[in-house]
């Protein structure tokens, strides 16, 4: 195996490129000639198997200056070994619950085509059957396990043999990190800056507010064109509607402050009672605005204390 390429979580499905090696015997190839024979890459007048990738969804053989096919023959034995080297587009059903914070396993099912068992049967190589390169880079993967077994089906044709090579990655959480955990946690505490401004600038905080609100919106619907639409929740939703719920309170909040400031203006505009003096006016409803003041002073700890919290447990 040369190199896994690039994987697809919308269209679920990876690239690779491989080379497949393929070693039987046909005894009517056997002769007394002591060094095996590398013949043309023409394979039209040679008995092989039809083996074929089952969860194939595109592939392409190399034909760089030429096919790149090698077939050898060992006449002693008898022994053929066929080598073609392709680059190949795989399914891989992806559960995406625990996206961005999931590992994904990506399969290789490899097997007959036409020929049952009882005529055709593989088998992988006894030692070391899959090779990798030393250093294996995925873009936002890493490889944490391979694994091969059989995997023969049944068909209303019959039972055909099969081959499975299993690879578990873990997604990369830096890519993520940048592109949405950050920009989410910053937009959420913008919206706290308007429980420094003051109970008397309503209209700059309720700006405020509904401006972080709209760029979070954006921000969660620019994170949905990158993952495929599924009818279940994922992590990544849980975080971002979260860091929206934490946006719609603070504007909540601004909504309470602003409702206690605009009823202490409407109890200033009241006429006062014929035994009160002028100097009692600035007292009247001035309980509003230590009420205002207060909620303020409260969702300036409360606020960074429960979303740190959150990211926590998160």
């Amino acid at each position: 195996m040369y190199y896994f390429s690039s994987s697809d979580d919308i269209n679920m499905e990876y690239r690779v490129q491989i080379t497949v090696r393929q070693e039987w015997k046909d005894f009517r190839l056997k002769f007394n000639y002591s060094e095996f024979i590398t013949l043309p890459e023409d394979m039209s007048r040679l008995w092989t198997p039809d083996l074929f990738f089952m969860n194939e969804r595109s592939a392409n053989l190399h034909l760089q200056m030429k096919p790149n096919v090698m077939i050898r023959v060992t006449p002693e034995t008898g022994t053929v070994l066929l080598s073609i080297r392709l680059s190949l587009t795989l399914a891989c059903p992806m559960n995406l619950r625990y996206y961005p914070l999931d590992r994904q396993t990506c399969r290789i099912r490899m097997g007959s085509y036409s020929w049952p068992t009882k005529d055709l049967t593989f088998m992988w190589k006894r030692t070391n059957p899959i090779q990798l390169p030393a250093e294996q880079q995925l873009p936002r993967f890493t490889m944490k396990s391979n694994n091969y077994s059989t995997c023969d089906h049944v068909t209303t044709t019959g039972k055909y043999s099969c081959l499975l090579a299993t690879f578990t990655f873990q997604r990369e959480l830096g890519y993520y990190m940048i592109q949405n955990f950050l920009p989410c946690g910053m937009i959420v505490m913008v919206s706290w800056i308007s429980f420094w401004l003051g109970a008397s600038t309503i209209d700059a905080r309720v700006s405020l507010g509904i401006t972080t609100m709209l760029t979070m919106v954006a921000q969660i619907y620019g994170i949905n064109q990158a993952v495929p639409p599924v009818s279940y929740t994922k992590a990544l939703d849980i975080f971002t509607g979260t860091c929206l719920v934490f946006i719609v309170m603070a504007i909540i909040e601004v909504s309470i402050v602003g409702y206690n400031i605009q009823l202490y203006k409407y109890r200033q505009t009241l006429p006062l009672p014929f035994t009160q003096n002028m100097k009692n006016r600035p007292t009247m409803g001035g309980h509003l605005l230590t009420r205002s003041n207060q909620v303020d002073r409260v969702s300036r700890f409360l606020f960074p204390i429960s979303f740190l919290i959150f990211n926590i447990a998160y």
